[in-house]
C-alpha cells in the first residue's frame, strides 16, 4: 500500500502580520499592549517589537561644518504602508539622541511619509526593493577647541506609525529599529585664549590664570591670520614616524597626495619629475616601490568606507554616509588642514540604464586618536538636485538608480561612472521621487510657499489660499508632521518663507499683490536672507536694483529659499516669481499664487459666574463655576487651566460643561445689557476644588489665591512651521479659604 504524503502547510498569502499593521492604531486604542510594548496597560495578544519585516534603519551620519544628522531607512515591501501615492501613506518617524558621556540628550524627531509602492525591475532587471530614505535634522552642539574631539554616541529610533517618546532613548518601536553610531562634531579651529592657557601649562603644574583684571579676554577668540594650510610631504612623513607602529600608515596611503599630480597623463614633465624624485630621496622614501604598490590599490576600504545613499524627499538632497575606520591616515590633526572624502554622486532618474553625473561632496575628515570600536560616521549631502523634470503623477511611482563614489583625498571621475577610487567604494541604490507634475528647466515655479508645497494649497483661480482639505493628509514639505491632524484648511500667517529651484547665471524677484488690487500695484519682496553653504556657514543674499536678486550657484548652497515675505493683516494675496537673465532678457514668470492670510489672535474671555464673581473668596469644597469664550475665523482649539499647579500647590483644571470638544470654538459672548455684568453666551467651566467622582478623580486644593486661565489657537500656519499658530490668553482670579 503506498504511503500518503502529507499535504504542505500554506504559507501566508502576504507579508506577516499585514492584518495588523492596516488596524494598526484601532488595536492600540482599544489595548495599548496590544503587541506587549506597554506592559500595565492590558493583556498582550501579539508579542511584537523591532520588527524589520517592513522597514530597517540601517545608518546614521553627521555632517559636521553642515550641523546635520541623517539616518537612512530601507523600505523593504510593496504593501503595509496605508496607501498607495495618491492616499494617505503613512508615517516613518525618526527620533535622535546624543551621548557626550553623562546620558542620553534628546535632540528631536523627523522622519518622512512611505506608501505601497508595487515591486518591480529596473532596465538592468534588477529589483528595485528595497527603496532607500534619508530622513535628515538639524543639530549644531557648541564646538570645542580642536585639541579634544568631540565624538559622542548618536542613537537613532525608527517607528512606523508610533511617534518615538520624548526624552526615552529605550524607547521599544513595535516595526522599526534602533541604532547607536558615534559621530565627529565640528572642532573650532580657533581657541579661545583660556583655552590656550589650559594647554600651555606644564605637565604637573597649576593652569596658568588671567589676571583678574584681564579676566575678561578668556573667551576671546584667538585667530591666525589664515587657516593651516595642507601638510606638505616632509610633514607627513615626519609625523607618521612618529606614530606608534599600530598608527603608522603605509608610505603610498600619506604619499598619495604628493603623487597625484605624477599619476595625470600628460600632465607630468621630465624636470618635475626629477624634482619629485629628488624630494623623495631627500626623506629617505623609496618612490619607485610606493608609485608600483599605489598603482595595484583599486577600492581599497580599510581607511573608509561608503555604507549607504538615499534621497531625503523632504529638502530634496542626495545623502551618503560613510564610516572612518582608523586613527590615522587623514592628513594631520583637527587642528590641521587633514583631507577631504569626495562622494560623487550619479543618477539614471529615467530608468535608462545611462548614468548621469550630478555632483560631488566634500567632507573634511582627520587623525583623531582613540576613535570609537564603531569608527566615525559622516554624512556627505547634495543639495539642489533638480529632480522637477523627472517627477510624475501620484498614479505612476517614479523609482530612480542612485550610485555614489567614495573617494579620498582625490576626486572621483565625473566622466566615468564604473570608475573606482583608489581608496573607496561605490554603491547603487533605488530611491523614489516624490510625485508631482514634471517641469522642465527655467520654469519659473515656486515650490513651496509658508513651509507647504504648493501643490497642498488651494492657490489657484477661485481657490481658498488654504491648505488643501481632500486627498492626502497634508504635511510640511521639510518636516512629517502634519499641518492639521483634522485636516481643516488652514490659512499663513507671520513670516512666509518662498521655495523655489535656483537656475545659476539668472536673476529673480518675488512680489506680493494684495486680491482686489490692479495687477500692476505689486510690492516687491526686497527683505535679506541668509542661504546656507554646503561647507560651513552662510551666504547673505541682497536684493538688487529693481527689487531681484541674482541667483545663487546651487552647487555651493544647500537650500532654496527665494524670498522671505513677512505678512501682515488678513487678507488674500497673490505670490508671484519672476526670473530674468543677466542682460535683463525675461525668461519666465510663474502663476499668481493665491494665499490667505490670518495674522490675528483668537478672541478670549473668561468669567466667575458663582455668586461674588470674579476675584472672591470661595470655601475649600466649593465647585466654581463661570463661562468661557474662545472664537476665531479659523480656529484651531482652546484649553483650559488653573495656576499655581505645582508639587507643593497642586490644584485641578477646570472642566468644561458638560463635556465640550477642545477643537470647537464656542458661542460668541453676549454682552450684559444694561451693564453691570455677567455676560452670557460662550460656554460653561467647573472647577471642583476637592476631588469628585467614583473613583475620586483630582486633589484637594489647599487654601491659596489661584488664576483660572483659558488658551486658544488659531489654524493659521505662523513663520512657516509646524505648531506655531497664533495664540491668545486670559485669566481670571480667586481665593480659596477653608
Amino acid at each position: 500500500m503506498a504511503r500518503q504524503r502529507s499535504a504542505p502547510a500554506k504559507r501566508p498569502s502576504g507579508p506577516q502580520h499585514l492584518k495588523e499593521r492596516q488596524s494598526f492604531k484601532a488595536l492600540l486604542l482599544e489595548n495599548p499592549n496590544f503587541f506587549g510594548t506597554a506592559p500595565g496597560l492590558g493583556t498582550a495578544k501579539l508579542e511584537l517589537s523591532a520588527d524589520t519585516a517592513y522597514e530597517e534603519l540601517t545608518c546614521i551620519g553627521y555632517n559636521p561644518a553642515l550641523g546635520q544628522l541623517e539616518a537612512t531607512v530601507s523600505i523593504k515591501l510593496p504593501v503595509g504602508y496605508g496607501g498607495d501615492l495618491c492616499q494617505a501613506g503613512s508615517t516613518e518617524y525618526v527620533r535622535f539622541f546624543a551621548d557626550f558621556g553623562s546620558g542620553w540628550q534628546d535632540l528631536g524627531v523627523t522622519g518622512f511619509v512611505a506608501h505601497d509602492i508595487p515591486n518591480s525591475n529596473d532596465c538592468a532587471r534588477a529589483p528595485t526593493k528595497p527603496l532607500t530614505y534619508v530622513a535628515s535634522l538639524p543639530y549644531r552642539p557648541p564646538g570645542v577647541f580642536c585639541i579634544k574631539p568631540s565624538l559622542p554616541n548618536i542613537r537613532a529610533i525608527l517607528s512606523w506609525e508610533n511617534l518615538p517618546t520624548a526624552g526615552d532613548p529605550n524607547f521599544n518601536p513595535i516595526w522599526g529599529n534602533r541604532l547607536d553610531r558615534h559621530v565627529q562634531i565640528a572642532a573650532r579651529p580657533f581657541p579661545f585664549l583660556g583655552d590656550l592657557l589650559e594647554h600651555v601649562t606644564p605637565a604637573g603644574t597649576a593652569t596658568l590664570a588671567l589676571p583678574s583684571e584681564l579676566q575678561h579676554l578668556k573667551d576671546v577668540e584667538v585667530k591666525p591670520e589664515s587657516p593651516p594650510a595642507p601638510l606638505q610631504l616632509a610633514d607627513l612623513a615626519k609625523l607618521n614616524a612618529a606614530a606608534g607602529a599600530a598608527e603608522q600608515v603605509p608610505t603610498h596611503r600619506f604619499g598619495f597626495e604628493s603623487l597625484q599630480a605624477a599619476l595625470v597623463p600628460g600632465a607630468f614633465g621630465t624636470d618635475a619629475l626629477a624634482t619629485k624624485t629628488a624630494e623623495w630621496k631627500a626623506l629617505d622614501l623609496d618612490l619607485p616601490s610606493t608609485v608600483a604598490v599605489l598603482q595595484k590599490t583599486s577600492g581599497d576600504v580599510s581607511y573608509e568606507q561608503l555604507d549607504c545613499l538615499g534621497l531625503d524627499e523632504n529638502r530634496e538632497v542626495l545623502a551618503a554616509s560613510f564610516t572612518i575606520k582608523r586613527s590615522t591616515g587623514y592628513s594631520g590633526s583637527l587642528c590641521q588642514h587633514g583631507s577631504t572624502e569626495y562622494v560623487a554622486f550619479w543618477a539614471d532618474f529615467d530608468d535608462t540604464c545611462k548614468w548621469t553625473y550630478v555632483g560631488t561632496a566634500q567632507v573634511q575628515v582627520h587623525d583623531i586618536p582613540g576613535i570609537p570600536a564603531d569608527g566615525l560616521h559622516y554624512a556627505a549631502f547634495l543639495p539642489a538636485v533638480d529632480i522637477d523634470a523627472h517627477r510624475r503623477t501620484c498614479q505612476q511611482p517614479k523609482i530612480a538608480r542612485i550610485r555614489a563614489v567614495l573617494s579620498w583625498a582625490s576626486p572621483p571621475s565625473t566622466v566615468d561612472p564604473d570608475a573606482i577610487p583608489y581608496w573607496g567604494n561605490r554603491l547603487d541604490v533605488h530611491v523614489q521621487l516624490p510625485p508631482g507634475e514634471p517641469t522642465p528647466p527655467l520654469d519659473a515655479r515656486i515650490r513651496n510657499i509658508g513651509g507647504i508645497a504648493v501643490e497642498d494649497v488651494e492657490t489657484g483661480l477661485g481657490g481658498t489660499g488654504m491648505t488643501r482639505t481632500s486627498g492626502p493628509p497634508v504635511h510640511f514639505a521639510h518636516s512629517p508632521a502634519l499641518v492639521d491632524s483634522l485636516q481643516r484648511a488652514c490659512p499663513f500667517g507671520g513670516l512666509l518663507i518662498v521655495e523655489g529651484s535656483f537656475w545659476f547665471g539668472n536673476k529673480y524677484r518675488v512680489s506680493v499683490r494684495r486680491e482686489g488690487d490692479p495687477p500692476g500695484v505689486v510690492t516687491y519682496v526686497s527683505t535679506p536672507f541668509d542661504v546656507e553653504r554646503v561647507t560651513t556657514g552662510f551666504s547673505h543674499q541682497t536684493v538688487g536694483p529693481g527689487g531681484y536678486f541674482t541667483y545663487l550657484d546651487p552647487a555651493l548652497h544647500f537650500d532654496r529659499t527665494l524670498a522671505l515675505w513677512y505678512s501682515g493683516g488678513d487678507e488674500r494675496w497673490f505670490v508671484q516669481l519672476e526670473i530674468r537673465d543677466l542682460a535683463d532678457n525675461p525668461v519666465g514668470m510663474s502663476p499668481e499664487y493665491l494665499i490667505q492670510l490670518d495674522n490675528t489672535a483668537p478672541f478670549v474671555d473668561i468669567e466667575i459666574t458663582s455668586p461674588g464673581g470674579d476675584c472672591a473668596d470661595f470655601t475649600q469644597g466649593t465647585t466654581v463655576e463661570g463661562l468661557f469664550v474662545a472664537t476665531d475665523l479659523h480656529f484651531g482649539g482652546w484649553g483650559l487651566g488653573t495656576r499655581p499647579n505645582t508639587a507643593t500647590i497642586p490644584s485641578n483644571a477646570p472642566v468644561a460643561d458638560p463635556a465640550f470638544p477642545p477643537t470647537s470654538d464656542t458661542p460668541p459672548r453676549v454682552p450684559p445689557s444694561p451693564a453691570p455684568p455677567p455676560w452670557t453666551g460662550g460656554h460653561g467651566w467647573k472647577l471642583h476644588t476637592v476631588p469628585t467622582g467614583t473613583p475620586p478623580v483630582g486633589v484637594t486644593m489647599r487654601p491659596c489665591g489661584y488664576v483660572v486661565e483659558v488658551s486658544a489657537s488659531d489654524r493659521s500656519i505662523v513663520n512657516s512651521h509646524p505648531d506655531l499658530h497664533n495664540t491668545n490668553t486670559t485669566d481670571t482670579g480667586l481665593c480659596l479659604r477653608k
